[in-house]
């Protein structure tokens, strides 16, 4: 995991992750036991709207 591109040197399970405006994180996700499209998005309902919420494809 990385956030603001530097490596995380202890990851740790979240639901949730801040993101700083205009930063980044990468994040590890296991899908082993669903399939489907799973959604991410945004808490704030104005920022979903905005394009803050996506879904993943899962094979």
């Amino acid at each position: 995991m990385a956030e603001e591109g530097r490596d995380v040197s202890a990851p740790r399970w979240r639901d949730v992750v801040n993101i700083p405006a205009f930063g980044g994180v990468t994040v590890r996700v296991a899908f082993d036991d669903f399939g489907g499209r799973p959604v991410f998005r945004c808490h704030t309902l104005d920022h979903e709207d905005l394009g803050m919420m996506g879904t993943l494809e899962v094979r």
